[in-house]
């Protein structure tokens, strides 16, 4: 099956949680012989494309100064790449890259990982500190 996951961090590129699951989730499905590709922002060194474990990586340049910056940098980088693949079922693993990519292209199945609220993580990433979530 071709399986496209929509990341907007991915393992090893930055460090946290949502970015392991996505991570190690393509990885054992590429090793159950299925087509994985990833989309993710681009950060450091890394290359616009590569495979890492039989997972297919393309990164977006991605600009997080401004909230705004980041809308629009994540936006334009999913609109771009979206339209490039033909997957049979989307894996979205946060809801701002995820909803750029609803915008770009509808209508397949669907699996949605919920970790945190994008905006609640961009102002405690802003104020420098870390939060915990308890219920």
């Amino acid at each position: 099956m071709r399986v496209l996951a929509v990341a907007e961090v991915f393992h090893p590129e930055t460090v946290g949680g949502a970015g392991r699951v996505a991570a190690e989730t393509t990885r054992r499905l590429a090793g159950r012989g299925h087509d994985v590709t990833v989309i993710t922002r681009r950060t450091g060194d890394y290359p616009s494309e590569n495979v890492r474990d039989g997972v297919r990586i393309l990164r977006f340049p991605y600009d997080g100064t401004t909230p705004r910056s980041a809308w629009n940098s994540t936006r334009r980088g999913m609109l771009k790449l979206a339209g490039q693949l033909r997957p049979e079922i989307v894996s979205i693993h946060q809801p701002h890259a995820g909803f750029h990519y609803l915008d770009a292209r509808s209508g397949l199945p669907l699996i949605y990982e919920f970790y945190s609220s994008w905006p609640e993580e961009f102002r405690v990433k802003r104020r420098g500190g870390e939060s915990a979530i308890t219920s």
